[in-house]
Protein backbone atom coordinates (compact mmCIF):
# COMPACT_ATOMS: atom_id res chain seq x y z
CA UNK A 1 0.00 0.00 0.00
CA UNK A 2 1.06 3.33 -1.01
CA UNK A 3 2.08 5.80 2.10
CA UNK A 4 1.31 9.52 0.42
CA UNK A 5 2.95 12.49 2.33
CA UNK A 6 1.13 16.20 1.17
CA UNK A 7 3.97 18.41 1.61
CA UNK A 8 3.47 22.41 2.38
CA UNK A 9 1.89 23.48 -0.37
CA UNK A 10 3.79 26.96 -1.58
CA UNK A 11 2.42 30.01 -2.11
CA UNK A 12 3.48 31.51 -5.20
CA UNK A 13 0.60 34.04 -5.71
CA UNK A 14 0.89 38.00 -4.68
CA UNK A 15 -1.54 37.08 -1.65
CA UNK A 16 -0.54 36.87 1.95
CA UNK A 17 -3.64 34.83 2.61
CA UNK A 18 -2.38 32.02 0.53
CA UNK A 19 -0.30 30.26 2.84
CA UNK A 20 -3.28 29.28 4.50
CA UNK A 21 -5.42 28.13 1.80
CA UNK A 22 -2.96 25.88 1.08
CA UNK A 23 -2.42 24.71 4.33
CA UNK A 24 -5.91 23.85 4.72
CA UNK A 25 -6.30 22.61 1.34
CA UNK A 26 -3.77 20.12 2.64
CA UNK A 27 -5.81 19.01 5.75
CA UNK A 28 -8.83 18.47 3.90
CA UNK A 29 -7.26 16.39 1.52
CA UNK A 30 -6.02 14.14 4.10
CA UNK A 31 -9.28 14.40 6.06
CA UNK A 32 -11.65 13.24 2.79
CA UNK A 33 -9.22 10.78 1.83
CA UNK A 34 -9.15 8.62 5.20
CA UNK A 35 -10.79 5.77 3.49
CA UNK A 36 -8.68 5.97 0.65
CA UNK A 37 -8.28 1.44 -0.12
CA UNK A 38 -4.85 1.69 -1.81
CA UNK A 39 -3.33 3.87 -0.15
CA UNK A 40 -2.91 6.35 3.51
CA UNK A 41 -2.58 9.66 2.80
CA UNK A 42 -1.26 11.81 5.61
CA UNK A 43 0.00 15.73 5.80
CA UNK A 44 4.24 16.36 6.86
CA UNK A 45 5.60 19.22 7.76
CA UNK A 46 9.03 18.16 5.33
CA UNK A 47 10.55 15.62 3.92
CA UNK A 48 12.55 14.81 6.80
CA UNK A 49 8.78 13.97 8.68
CA UNK A 50 7.32 12.65 5.85
CA UNK A 51 10.56 9.79 5.87
CA UNK A 52 10.50 9.06 9.61
CA UNK A 53 6.51 8.08 8.82
CA UNK A 54 7.70 5.87 6.00
CA UNK A 55 6.23 7.93 3.02
CA UNK A 56 6.71 6.26 -0.37
CA UNK A 57 5.50 9.18 -2.19
CA UNK A 58 5.49 13.07 -1.67
CA UNK A 59 2.60 15.08 -3.25
CA UNK A 60 4.60 18.48 -3.88
CA UNK A 61 2.05 21.44 -4.89
CA UNK A 62 2.22 25.38 -5.13
CA UNK A 63 -0.84 27.97 -5.47
CA UNK A 64 -1.00 30.60 -7.80
CA UNK A 65 -3.77 33.34 -8.11
CA UNK A 66 -5.17 35.08 -11.08
CA UNK A 67 -8.52 36.98 -11.53
CA UNK A 68 -9.85 36.31 -7.99
CA UNK A 69 -9.68 32.26 -8.43
CA UNK A 70 -6.87 30.13 -7.03
CA UNK A 71 -4.90 27.22 -8.91
CA UNK A 72 -3.43 24.85 -7.30
CA UNK A 73 -0.30 22.99 -9.34
CA UNK A 74 0.73 19.48 -7.93
CA UNK A 75 2.51 16.70 -8.69
CA UNK A 76 3.40 13.37 -7.28
CA UNK A 77 7.29 11.96 -6.68
CA UNK A 78 8.67 8.93 -5.79
CA UNK A 79 10.13 9.48 -1.96
CA UNK A 80 12.73 6.58 -2.76
CA UNK A 81 14.06 8.13 -6.20
CA UNK A 82 13.32 11.33 -5.58
CA UNK A 83 11.53 11.77 -9.17
CA UNK A 84 8.21 13.01 -10.14
CA UNK A 85 6.04 10.06 -11.57
CA UNK A 86 2.84 11.92 -12.11
CA UNK A 87 2.23 15.59 -12.97
CA UNK A 88 -1.69 16.60 -11.81
CA UNK A 89 -3.71 18.61 -13.28
CA UNK A 90 -4.43 21.81 -12.19
CA UNK A 91 -7.13 22.37 -10.19
CA UNK A 92 -8.86 26.01 -9.63
CA UNK A 93 -11.12 27.19 -7.35
CA UNK A 94 -12.29 30.18 -5.10
CA UNK A 95 -10.84 28.58 -1.59
CA UNK A 96 -9.16 25.63 -0.25
CA UNK A 97 -12.64 23.35 0.10
CA UNK A 98 -12.76 23.09 -3.34
CA UNK A 99 -9.27 22.78 -4.11
CA UNK A 100 -9.01 19.96 -1.81
CA UNK A 101 -12.02 18.27 -3.71
CA UNK A 102 -10.06 18.53 -6.91
CA UNK A 103 -6.91 17.53 -5.54
CA UNK A 104 -8.67 14.46 -3.34
CA UNK A 105 -10.33 13.37 -6.73
CA UNK A 106 -7.39 13.27 -8.83
CA UNK A 107 -5.37 10.93 -5.92
CA UNK A 108 -7.51 8.63 -5.16
CA UNK A 109 -11.78 7.30 -5.32
CA UNK A 110 -12.46 7.62 -1.31
CA UNK A 111 -14.12 4.58 -0.40
CA UNK A 112 -15.46 5.88 3.11
CA UNK A 113 -15.72 9.81 3.49
CA UNK A 114 -15.28 11.02 7.17
CA UNK A 115 -16.46 14.76 6.71
CA UNK A 116 -17.82 16.86 4.57
CA UNK A 117 -18.11 20.29 6.47
CA UNK A 118 -18.97 23.82 5.69
CA UNK A 119 -15.55 25.70 5.26
CA UNK A 120 -16.31 27.43 8.55
CA UNK A 121 -16.38 24.09 10.09
CA UNK A 122 -13.57 23.30 9.24
CA UNK A 123 -11.32 26.39 9.81
CA UNK A 124 -13.28 25.74 13.69
CA UNK A 125 -12.07 22.13 13.15
CA UNK A 126 -8.35 22.98 12.54
CA UNK A 127 -8.78 26.36 15.05
CA UNK A 128 -10.45 24.53 18.01
CA UNK A 129 -9.67 23.78 21.29
CA UNK A 130 -9.83 21.16 24.04
CA UNK A 131 -9.31 17.84 22.01
CA UNK A 132 -7.56 20.15 19.09
CA UNK A 133 -4.80 20.44 21.40
CA UNK A 134 -4.00 16.94 21.15
CA UNK A 135 -4.72 15.94 17.55
CA UNK A 136 -3.43 16.45 14.04
CA UNK A 137 -5.19 19.23 11.73
CA UNK A 138 -6.29 16.46 9.22
CA UNK A 139 -7.32 14.29 12.95
CA UNK A 140 -9.69 17.14 13.85
CA UNK A 141 -11.54 17.29 10.73
CA UNK A 142 -11.86 13.92 10.51
CA UNK A 143 -13.29 13.79 13.97
CA UNK A 144 -15.25 16.69 13.55
CA UNK A 145 -18.52 15.00 12.46
CA UNK A 146 -18.50 12.68 15.23
CA UNK A 147 -21.11 12.68 18.00
CA UNK A 148 -20.37 14.40 21.20
CA UNK A 149 -21.41 12.11 23.90
CA UNK A 150 -18.42 9.52 24.88
CA UNK A 151 -19.73 6.23 24.61
CA UNK A 152 -21.43 7.21 20.54
CA UNK A 153 -18.34 8.81 19.97
CA UNK A 154 -15.95 6.06 20.86
CA UNK A 155 -18.25 3.86 18.70
CA UNK A 156 -18.40 6.04 15.82
CA UNK A 157 -14.49 6.34 16.10
CA UNK A 158 -14.17 2.62 16.06
CA UNK A 159 -16.26 2.39 12.83
CA UNK A 160 -14.18 4.94 11.25
CA UNK A 161 -11.26 3.66 12.35
CA UNK A 162 -12.06 -0.46 11.38
CA UNK A 163 -13.28 1.44 7.32
CA UNK A 164 -9.66 2.83 7.45
CA UNK A 165 -7.31 0.23 8.24
CA UNK A 166 -4.53 2.14 6.80
CA UNK A 167 -4.67 4.96 8.69
CA UNK A 168 -3.11 5.01 12.01
CA UNK A 169 -4.15 8.46 13.33
CA UNK A 170 -8.14 7.37 12.87
CA UNK A 171 -6.94 4.29 14.75
CA UNK A 172 -5.14 5.52 17.44
CA UNK A 173 -7.88 8.42 17.90
CA UNK A 174 -10.42 5.73 17.99
CA UNK A 175 -8.14 4.03 21.22
CA UNK A 176 -8.01 6.96 22.78
CA UNK A 177 -12.07 7.44 23.38
CA UNK A 178 -12.12 3.78 23.53
CA UNK A 179 -9.92 4.07 26.23
CA UNK A 180 -11.66 6.92 27.95
CA UNK A 181 -15.03 5.30 27.74
CA UNK A 182 -14.10 1.99 29.80
CA UNK A 183 -14.09 -0.10 27.13
CA UNK A 184 -10.46 -1.31 27.09
CA UNK A 185 -10.38 -4.55 25.08
CA UNK A 186 -11.57 -2.43 22.30
CA UNK A 187 -8.95 -0.03 22.61
CA UNK A 188 -6.37 -2.14 22.56
CA UNK A 189 -7.70 -3.40 19.36
CA UNK A 190 -7.44 -0.47 18.25
CA UNK A 191 -3.98 0.17 19.33
CA UNK A 192 -3.36 -3.46 17.25
CA UNK A 193 -4.58 -1.33 14.29
CA UNK A 194 -2.62 1.68 14.63
CA UNK A 195 0.92 -0.59 14.78
CA UNK A 196 -0.49 -2.55 12.10
CA UNK A 197 -0.73 0.45 9.66
CA UNK A 198 2.59 2.67 11.33
CA UNK A 199 4.49 0.09 13.71
CA UNK A 200 7.58 2.67 13.87
CA UNK A 201 6.31 5.43 15.42
CA UNK A 202 7.35 5.77 18.81
CA UNK A 203 5.03 8.03 20.30
CA UNK A 204 2.22 5.44 19.38
CA UNK A 205 4.10 2.24 21.24
CA UNK A 206 4.04 4.83 24.15
CA UNK A 207 0.25 5.50 24.05
CA UNK A 208 -0.64 1.88 23.13
CA UNK A 209 1.78 0.50 26.04
CA UNK A 210 -1.17 2.09 28.30
CA UNK A 211 -3.95 0.53 26.57
CA UNK A 212 -2.72 -2.49 26.19
CA UNK A 213 -1.85 -2.64 30.37
CA UNK A 214 -5.51 -1.32 30.88
CA UNK A 215 -6.71 -4.13 28.74
CA UNK A 216 -4.54 -6.59 30.76
CA UNK A 217 -2.31 -7.94 28.21
CA UNK A 218 1.01 -6.99 30.14
CA UNK A 219 3.25 -9.08 28.02
CA UNK A 220 2.11 -6.94 24.87
CA UNK A 221 2.35 -3.41 26.98
CA UNK A 222 6.03 -4.29 28.07
CA UNK A 223 6.94 -4.92 24.53
CA UNK A 224 5.46 -1.95 22.76
CA UNK A 225 7.83 -0.01 25.88
CA UNK A 226 10.64 -1.83 25.05
CA UNK A 227 10.20 -0.71 21.61
CA UNK A 228 9.50 2.80 22.17
CA UNK A 229 12.68 2.78 24.20
CA UNK A 230 14.58 1.61 21.09
CA UNK A 231 13.56 4.91 18.89
CA UNK A 232 15.31 6.93 22.21
CA UNK A 233 17.37 4.68 24.33
CA UNK A 234 18.92 7.80 26.18
CA UNK A 235 15.37 9.77 26.93
CA UNK A 236 14.00 9.29 30.48
CA UNK A 237 10.36 8.61 28.93
CA UNK A 238 10.10 5.45 28.36
CA UNK A 239 10.84 4.46 31.75
CA UNK A 240 8.68 7.21 32.98
CA UNK A 241 5.35 5.36 31.10
CA UNK A 242 7.05 2.22 32.01
CA UNK A 243 7.19 3.23 35.65
CA UNK A 244 3.24 4.38 35.37
CA UNK A 245 2.14 1.14 33.93
CA UNK A 246 3.95 -1.44 36.40
CA UNK A 247 1.78 0.83 39.28
CA UNK A 248 -1.12 0.33 37.09
CA UNK A 249 -0.37 -3.17 37.97
CA UNK A 250 0.15 -2.96 41.13
CA UNK A 251 4.05 -3.61 40.52
CA UNK A 252 5.33 -0.50 43.21
CA UNK A 253 8.66 -1.74 43.63
CA UNK A 254 9.54 -2.35 39.71
CA UNK A 255 7.84 1.00 38.72
CA UNK A 256 9.75 3.00 41.85
CA UNK A 257 12.82 1.30 39.49
CA UNK A 258 11.88 2.60 36.33
CA UNK A 259 11.37 6.28 37.70
CA UNK A 260 14.82 6.34 39.36
CA UNK A 261 16.69 4.41 36.55
CA UNK A 262 14.48 7.45 34.27
CA UNK A 263 16.04 10.45 36.31
CA UNK A 264 19.61 8.93 35.51
CA UNK A 265 19.15 8.60 32.14
CA UNK A 266 21.82 10.91 30.09
CA UNK A 267 19.06 12.97 28.69
CA UNK A 268 17.46 13.24 31.76
CA UNK A 269 19.97 15.96 32.46
CA UNK A 270 20.13 18.21 29.60
CA UNK A 271 18.73 21.90 29.71
CA UNK A 272 14.77 21.74 29.70
CA UNK A 273 14.10 18.45 31.69
CA UNK A 274 14.26 20.03 34.81
CA UNK A 275 10.52 19.85 35.34
CA UNK A 276 10.68 15.68 34.55
CA UNK A 277 13.65 14.90 37.16
CA UNK A 278 11.84 16.25 39.67
CA UNK A 279 8.37 14.33 38.52
CA UNK A 280 10.69 11.02 38.28
CA UNK A 281 11.53 11.61 41.84
CA UNK A 282 8.79 12.84 43.25
CA UNK A 283 6.83 8.95 41.54
CA UNK A 284 9.46 7.33 42.76
CA UNK A 285 8.64 8.80 46.22
CA UNK A 286 5.35 7.75 46.27
CA UNK A 287 5.73 4.15 44.19
CA UNK A 288 7.44 3.46 47.17
CA UNK A 289 5.13 4.77 49.90
CA UNK A 290 2.32 2.57 47.74
CA UNK A 291 4.49 -0.71 47.89
CA UNK A 292 4.56 -0.01 51.92
CA UNK A 293 8.17 1.08 52.27
CA UNK A 294 7.58 4.52 53.99
CA UNK A 295 11.30 4.90 54.88
CA UNK A 296 12.65 4.42 51.48
CA UNK A 297 9.95 6.85 50.17
CA UNK A 298 10.95 9.74 52.78
CA UNK A 299 14.35 9.34 51.71
CA UNK A 300 13.66 9.52 47.62
CA UNK A 301 11.37 12.26 49.01
CA UNK A 302 14.12 14.14 50.52
CA UNK A 303 16.42 13.61 47.35
CA UNK A 304 13.34 15.67 45.49
CA UNK A 305 13.11 18.03 47.94
CA UNK A 306 16.86 18.93 47.33
CA UNK A 307 16.52 18.83 43.54
CA UNK A 308 13.50 21.66 43.91
CA UNK A 309 15.87 23.83 45.22
CA UNK A 310 14.41 27.27 46.72
CA UNK A 311 10.80 26.47 45.77
CA UNK A 312 8.73 29.07 47.31
CA UNK A 313 6.09 26.44 48.14
CA UNK A 314 8.33 23.58 49.17
CA UNK A 315 7.56 23.77 52.57
CA UNK A 316 4.17 23.10 51.76
CA UNK A 317 4.79 19.99 49.59
CA UNK A 318 6.70 18.85 52.26
CA UNK A 319 4.17 19.20 54.55
CA UNK A 320 1.61 17.74 52.40
CA UNK A 321 4.31 14.38 52.44
CA UNK A 322 4.22 14.15 55.87
CA UNK A 323 0.41 14.41 56.59
CA UNK A 324 -0.39 12.04 54.18
CA UNK A 325 2.11 9.70 56.01
CA UNK A 326 0.26 9.47 58.56
CA UNK A 327 2.26 12.67 60.49
CA UNK A 328 0.05 14.68 61.16
CA UNK A 329 0.71 16.98 64.23
CA UNK A 330 4.29 18.24 63.44
CA UNK A 331 3.49 19.01 59.78
CA UNK A 332 0.36 20.87 60.98
CA UNK A 333 2.74 23.32 63.30
CA UNK A 334 5.09 23.71 60.54
CA UNK A 335 2.32 24.61 58.15
CA UNK A 336 0.88 27.24 60.44
CA UNK A 337 4.42 29.06 60.54
CA UNK A 338 4.93 28.83 57.02
CA UNK A 339 1.62 30.10 56.54
CA UNK A 340 2.48 33.26 58.66
CA UNK A 341 5.63 34.07 57.01
CA UNK A 342 5.00 33.82 53.25
CA UNK A 343 1.36 34.19 53.14
CA UNK A 344 0.51 32.24 50.51
CA UNK A 345 -2.72 31.62 49.65
CA UNK A 346 -2.10 27.54 49.26
CA UNK A 347 -0.94 27.19 52.71
CA UNK A 348 -3.95 28.97 54.20
CA UNK A 349 -5.76 26.78 51.93
CA UNK A 350 -4.53 23.31 53.40
CA UNK A 351 -4.13 25.00 56.70
CA UNK A 352 -7.67 25.56 56.64
CA UNK A 353 -8.49 21.45 55.87
CA UNK A 354 -6.53 20.29 58.30
CA UNK A 355 -7.62 23.02 61.06
CA UNK A 356 -11.32 21.52 60.18
CA UNK A 357 -10.25 18.04 60.04
CA UNK A 358 -8.79 18.39 63.52
CA UNK A 359 -12.28 19.98 65.19
CA UNK A 360 -11.12 23.25 65.17
CA UNK A 361 -13.46 24.99 62.80
CA UNK A 362 -13.00 28.54 64.64
CA UNK A 363 -9.08 28.51 63.36
CA UNK A 364 -10.28 26.57 59.98
CA UNK A 365 -12.66 29.48 59.09
CA UNK A 366 -9.87 31.91 59.61
CA UNK A 367 -7.72 30.11 57.61
CA UNK A 368 -9.94 29.76 54.87
CA UNK A 369 -10.83 33.54 54.89
CA UNK A 370 -6.83 34.53 54.78
CA UNK A 371 -6.67 31.80 51.80
CA UNK A 372 -9.42 34.04 49.86
CA UNK A 373 -7.70 37.43 51.02
CA UNK A 374 -4.45 36.42 49.60
CA UNK A 375 -5.66 34.66 46.42
CA UNK A 376 -3.74 36.45 43.30
CA UNK A 377 -5.71 34.53 40.63
CA UNK A 378 -9.12 32.46 39.82
CA UNK A 379 -7.78 29.16 40.31
CA UNK A 380 -6.83 30.38 43.92
CA UNK A 381 -10.05 32.25 44.60
CA UNK A 382 -12.07 29.20 43.54
CA UNK A 383 -10.32 26.87 45.82
CA UNK A 384 -10.41 29.60 48.83
CA UNK A 385 -14.64 29.51 47.59
CA UNK A 386 -14.38 25.58 48.08
CA UNK A 387 -12.46 25.99 51.70
CA UNK A 388 -14.97 28.46 52.97
CA UNK A 389 -17.77 26.04 52.16
CA UNK A 390 -16.19 22.87 53.82
CA UNK A 391 -15.11 24.67 56.96
CA UNK A 392 -18.76 25.78 58.18
CA UNK A 393 -19.76 23.59 61.27
CA UNK A 394 -20.76 20.49 60.47
CA UNK A 395 -24.18 19.71 59.96
CA UNK A 396 -25.92 16.65 58.67
CA UNK A 397 -25.71 15.29 55.43
CA UNK A 398 -29.01 16.72 54.25
CA UNK A 399 -28.22 19.88 55.56
CA UNK A 400 -24.65 20.54 53.60
CA UNK A 401 -26.70 19.36 50.38
CA UNK A 402 -29.20 22.24 51.71
CA UNK A 403 -26.30 24.47 52.18
CA UNK A 404 -24.64 24.38 48.50
CA UNK A 405 -27.84 25.29 47.17
CA UNK A 406 -28.36 27.75 48.78
CA UNK A 407 -24.80 29.24 48.27
CA UNK A 408 -24.13 28.15 44.99
CA UNK A 409 -27.53 28.87 43.26
CA UNK A 410 -26.46 29.42 40.01
CA UNK A 411 -26.92 26.84 36.69
CA UNK A 412 -23.58 27.07 35.72
CA UNK A 413 -22.07 26.79 39.60
CA UNK A 414 -23.69 23.77 39.77
CA UNK A 415 -20.59 21.15 38.80
CA UNK A 416 -18.34 23.65 40.99
CA UNK A 417 -21.17 22.95 43.96
CA UNK A 418 -21.07 19.03 43.68
CA UNK A 419 -17.37 18.97 43.90
CA UNK A 420 -17.66 21.50 47.12
CA UNK A 421 -20.68 18.95 48.73
CA UNK A 422 -18.31 16.10 48.02
CA UNK A 423 -15.27 17.32 49.80
CA UNK A 424 -17.15 19.10 52.74
CA UNK A 425 -19.18 15.48 53.02
CA UNK A 426 -15.93 13.28 53.31
CA UNK A 427 -14.02 16.27 55.41
CA UNK A 428 -16.54 16.13 57.48
CA UNK A 429 -16.80 12.35 57.94
CA UNK A 430 -20.17 11.61 56.11
CA UNK A 431 -18.11 9.06 54.27
CA UNK A 432 -21.66 7.04 52.52
CA UNK A 433 -22.85 10.29 51.30
CA UNK A 434 -19.97 11.03 49.82
CA UNK A 435 -19.25 7.78 48.48
CA UNK A 436 -22.42 7.81 46.37
CA UNK A 437 -21.97 11.71 45.51
CA UNK A 438 -18.22 11.30 44.17
CA UNK A 439 -19.70 8.48 41.66
CA UNK A 440 -20.95 10.65 38.91
CA UNK A 441 -17.91 12.74 39.33
CA UNK A 442 -15.45 9.71 38.66
CA UNK A 443 -17.22 8.65 35.95
CA UNK A 444 -17.19 11.85 34.07
CA UNK A 445 -13.16 11.21 34.27
CA UNK A 446 -11.02 8.39 32.18
CA UNK A 447 -10.50 5.54 34.06
CA UNK A 448 -7.01 5.84 32.14
CA UNK A 449 -6.37 9.31 33.88
CA UNK A 450 -5.47 10.13 37.37
CA UNK A 451 -9.28 10.50 38.61
CA UNK A 452 -8.57 11.71 42.58
CA UNK A 453 -12.78 11.51 42.41
CA UNK A 454 -12.54 7.41 41.96
CA UNK A 455 -9.81 7.37 44.67
CA UNK A 456 -12.29 9.53 47.43
CA UNK A 457 -14.77 7.40 46.40
CA UNK A 458 -12.60 3.98 47.33
CA UNK A 459 -11.65 5.48 50.32
CA UNK A 460 -14.85 6.62 51.40
CA UNK A 461 -16.48 3.53 50.56
CA UNK A 462 -13.62 1.41 52.82
CA UNK A 463 -14.26 4.24 55.52
CA UNK A 464 -18.04 3.34 55.52
CA UNK A 465 -17.65 -0.32 55.83
CA UNK A 466 -17.95 -1.44 52.32
CA UNK A 467 -14.58 -2.69 51.72
CA UNK A 468 -15.40 -5.14 48.63
CA UNK A 469 -17.01 -2.09 46.52
CA UNK A 470 -13.65 -0.20 47.41
CA UNK A 471 -11.57 -2.80 46.50
CA UNK A 472 -14.18 -2.94 42.94
CA UNK A 473 -13.65 0.84 42.56
CA UNK A 474 -10.08 0.41 42.33
CA UNK A 475 -9.09 -2.44 39.36
CA UNK A 476 -5.60 -0.62 38.69
CA UNK A 477 -2.94 0.58 40.66
CA UNK A 478 -3.05 4.59 41.31
CA UNK A 479 -0.68 6.19 39.08
CA UNK A 480 1.88 7.85 41.69
CA UNK A 481 0.33 11.59 41.92
CA UNK A 482 1.57 14.53 39.50
CA UNK A 483 -1.75 16.10 39.12
CA UNK A 484 -5.01 16.52 40.79
CA UNK A 485 -5.71 19.27 44.07
CA UNK A 486 -3.40 17.67 46.79
CA UNK A 487 -4.92 20.12 49.55
CA UNK A 488 -7.58 18.04 49.59
CA UNK A 489 -5.74 14.56 48.77
CA UNK A 490 -5.42 13.97 52.95
CA UNK A 491 -8.79 12.94 52.68
CA UNK A 492 -8.40 9.81 50.83
CA UNK A 493 -4.75 8.98 50.31
CA UNK A 494 -3.73 7.24 53.39
CA UNK A 495 -6.54 4.99 52.92
CA UNK A 496 -5.74 4.67 49.55
CA UNK A 497 -2.16 3.83 50.31
CA UNK A 498 -3.99 0.67 52.24
CA UNK A 499 -6.71 -0.31 49.36
CA UNK A 500 -4.07 -0.05 46.45
CA UNK A 501 -4.21 -3.30 44.72
CA UNK A 502 -0.99 -5.35 44.82
CA UNK A 503 0.52 -7.75 42.21
CA UNK A 504 1.34 -11.48 44.01
CA UNK A 505 4.82 -12.31 44.54
CA UNK A 506 4.60 -14.88 41.59
CA UNK A 507 3.45 -12.50 38.67
CA UNK A 508 6.13 -9.83 40.45
CA UNK A 509 8.88 -12.33 39.68
CA UNK A 510 7.22 -13.08 36.17
CA UNK A 511 7.21 -9.29 34.98
CA UNK A 512 10.49 -8.26 36.00
CA UNK A 513 11.79 -11.51 33.97
CA UNK A 514 10.15 -9.92 31.02
CA UNK A 515 11.92 -6.86 31.98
Amino acid sequence: MERIAILPVDNQSADASGAAVGALTAQIVAAQLAGEPRAFVFTAADRNEAALRRATQHVAAYLTKETGAWTLHGAVRDAARQQTVRVLPDVTGPGAPALADGLAAQLGTPAFTAVRLDPAALEAALHGKGEAAILGPAAQLRHAALPQELSARAAAAERLSAATPADSDAAQRAATLLLHAGRYRDGAKAFDRALRAEGDWGELHNDAAFGYALAGRTPDALKAVATYRKTDPESANPSDTLGEILCLLGAYPLGERQFLAGFDKPRSNVAGMSLMKSALLRKAAEAARLAGNQAEADQIFAKYASAQGQHPLLPLEQAQWDYTSGRAEPPLRALEEFAAQSKASAAWLQLSLWRARAGNQPGAAMAAKLAAETSRNANERNAAVMAQFATQPNVSAAEWQARAVKQFPQPQAAPFARQALVNALALHRHWAEAAALAEPLSRAISPALYNPWRYLRAAALAESGASDKAKAELPQGPMPRMTGDPAWEFLFYPKLVELAPRIAAGALREIERQL
